[in-house]
């Protein structure tokens, strides 16, 4: 009897796992399609770049994580996580992985608020997003922004270009 139930739990595993991957997949939005309007959306990115904010009162106590994200088109935006929802991402984001992220805040750049990418609108990581590890990930490994070097000397490169 106990071998039958591991069968029958084994193949409706299967089952859910193999109906559930497509759908994920093929309901994929690019960074460039997606609508404010929105809140539902699923990206597919890599993590490019990730570093910790902290507090301005308290040095020790993390602010926010803030991110750019590329996703397979090679596309950015810039992203962050908020205090409250620190922890629940904390130990999985890392720079270079992909994931799927799923149900993001996506909302306009505050005006003449500090941007590293191309983007209007950046996203924000809050407690109905769901992250979960993206294996089939076939985008850009890496972004460079190449700019004249007698504009850098000038101070009048692009402002949304990160130099370094």
């Amino acid at each position: 009897m106990l071998n039958v139930t591991l069968f029958l739990l084994l193949v409706l595993h299967m089952f859910c796992v193999q109906s559930i991957r497509p759908m994920a997949q093929s309901n994929v939005t690019l960074i460039a399609d997606l609508d404010v309007l929105k809140d539902d959306s699923t990206i597919k990115v890599r993590v490019i770049n990730l570093w910790n904010l902290f507090s301005f009162y308290n040095k020790d106590e993390l602010f926010s994580i803030e991110l750019i994200l590329i996703d397979e088109q090679g596309t950015k935006i810039q992203t962050n996580v908020t205090r409250k929802n620190i922890y629940r991402f904390k130990n999985i984001l890392k720079d270079g992985l992909t994931f799927y992220i799923n149900c993001p805040s996506f909302a306009s750049q505050r005006m003449g608020g500090f941007t590293l990418t191309r983007q209007d609108h950046k996203l924000s990581f809050v407690h109905e997003t769901v992250v979960t590890e993206c294996h089939d990930f076939s985008g850009p490994t890496f972004d460079f922004e190449f700019v004249d070097y007698q504009s850098i000397i000038s101070l009048v490169h692009p402002k949304n270009i990160a130099i370094g």
